[in-house]
C-alpha cells in the first residue's frame, strides 16, 4: 500500500487539440479518475486541500466512488496540518463531511512557519502525483525533491507538473521507457484507462526510489569561511533547526567547515548534545566584534599572518566550547585551518583524533 497526494490546481489552462485554450473542466474530471484508480489498486489517498480549485477534491470524489461498500481499501488520511497553513484549516471537516469511508485523522504537519510545516506531511508521502499547479504545489514539490520522494508530474496540465517534468524527465524514462507519454500527451484523452497508466507509472517509480532509498546515504554540512559573515550559515542553520523540530548534528553525518565555518562546525557538533544554531546566532552578535573586530591589515595577511587577532576568539571560545577533545564529537568533524609554523593547511578530523591521541586536541 502507497500512501498517496495529489497536488495542483485547476486554475491552469490546458491547450486543446485544435490548439485553442480549454477550461479546467478536463483537470476536475482526470483527478476524479485518479482518485479512483488510487482505491481500485488499494492505495491511501491523502488529503491536503479542501479548496475546490485544487486537485484533492475531485480526487475524494472519484476516490469515495470506488471505495463505497468495499472493506479491502484503507481510510483516507487527512493532513489535520497547521492554522497557519491556509490550504489545510479546513481538510478535516470538509472529509468529515464525505464520511462514505473511513476517515482516518492525522496531523503530520511539523512545527514552524507556513510553507515549512509541511516537511512532515510530504514526510509521511510515498507518492506525490502533480497535475497543473502554482505556488502552493511548487513548494510541496520541492520538499518532496528534497526528502527523496516519489514526484509523478502530469505535464500535460502545465504548471508546476510541467516545470517538475523537465527535471524528473531521464529518470521517469530509465524507469517506465515510452509508457512516460501518458505523463506529456498534451492531446490524450482523460479516461480511467490513462489514470490506471499513471498509478502503474507511479508504483514503478516508487519501488525505484525505494531501492535508491535503501542505499547507504551520507550527509554532509559544508560551511564556509567569511569572518563575521558566519552569522549568515548560522541564521540559515536556525532556521533549519526550527523547520525540521531537529538538531543539526542530528541532520547531518558530517560536518566540515574553514575559519568561521570551522567554529559552526565544532559548536554544533560538540558535546554532550551540540550547541544550537539559536545559541550560535547569539555568540556572534554578542560577541562577534570580540572575535572579527581586530582585523591585523592588509600588509600583515600579505606575509602570511591571520586576518584577527586570536586572543578575542580564544577567549569566546574558551567561555563557550565544552572542555571536550576533537574525538568526543557527535559526528564527524573536519575543521581545516593553517599552520603558520610550517607554511601549511592543516586538518583537524575526529576520525584520526580517534585513532592517534596526538591529533585528538581540545575544541
Amino acid at each position: 500500500m502507497l500512501r498517496v497526494a495529489i497536488t495542483g490546481s485547476g486554475a491552469m489552462y490546458e491547450v486543446g487539440p485544435r490548439g485553442d485554450f480549454t477550461s479546467g473542466d478536463r483537470f476536475q474530471e482526470f483527478c476524479q479518475m485518479l482518485g479512483a484508480a488510487i482505491a481500485r489498486e488499494g492505495h491511501q489517498l491523502v488529503i491536503l486541500s479542501d479548496d475546490p480549485r485544487h486537485a484533492d477534491v475531485p480526487a475524494l470524489h472519484g476516490y469515495l466512488m470506488i471505495v463505497q461498500g468495499r472493506s479491502d481499501v484503507p481510510p483516507i488520511l487527512v493532513t489535520q496540518g497547521s492554522s497557519l497553513d491556509p490550504e489545510n484549516r479546513s481538510a478535516v471537516k470538509f472529509a468529515a463531511e464525505r464520511r462514505t469511508a473511513t476517515v482516518l485523522f492525522k496531523d503530520l504537519s511539523t512545527d514552524g512557519e507556513y510553507p515549512f510545516n509541511r516537511v512532515g506531511i510530504v514526510q509521511a508521502l510515498d507518492v506525490l502525483i502533480v497535475i497543473g499547479g502554482q505556488e502552493g504545489a511548487k513548494q510541496l514539490v520541492e520538499i518532496a525533491y528534497a526528502l527523496d520522494k516519489t514526484l509523478v508530474p502530469i505535464a500535460s496540465f502545465g504548471g508546476v507538473a510541467e516545470r517538475a517534468w523537465d527535471r524528473l524527465e531521464k529518470l521517469i524514462e530509465s524507469v517506465v521507457g515510452e509508457r512516460k507519454d501518458v505523463l506529456t500527451d498534451y492531446f490524450g484523452r482523460v479516461s480511467h484507462t490513462r489514470a490506471d497508466a499513471v498509478m502503474a507509472i507511479a508504483e514503478e517509480l516508487s519501488r525505484t526510489v525505494r531501492k535508491r532509498s535503501s542505499r547507504p546515504i551520507t550527509r554532509v554540512l559544508s560551511i564556509d569561511g567569511g569572518g563575521i559573515r558566519g552569522l549568515i550559515p548560522a541564521v540559515f542553520c536556525e532556521a533549519m533547526e526550527n523547520w525540521c523540530s531537529s538538531s543539526i548534528h542530528k541532520m547531518f553525518d558530517f560536518i566540515a567547515g574553514t575559519s568561521t565555518g570551522g567554529i559552526l562546525a565544532l559548536g554544533f557538533a560538540s558535546p554532550p548534545q551540540g550547541i544550537s544554531a539559536a545559541q550560535l546566532v547569539k555568540l556572534y552578535e554578542a560577541r562577534g566584534n570580540e572575535i572579527f573586530g581586530s582585523p591585523r591589515g592588509r600588509f600583515g595577511s600579505l606575509v602570511g599572518g591571520p586576518k584577527y587577532e586570536a586572543s578575542g576568539l580564544e577567549r569566546a571560545l574558551d567561555e563557550f566550547l565544552p572542555k571536550a577533545n576533537l574525538s568526543q564529537t557527535l559526528v564527524e568533524v573536519l575543521v581545516t585551518a593553517y599552520d603558520l609554523e610550517r607554511r601549511r593547511p592543516r586538518a583537524f578530523e575526529r576520525w584520526r583524533a580517534k585513532e592517534d591521541v596526538q591529533q585528538d586536541v581540545s575544541l
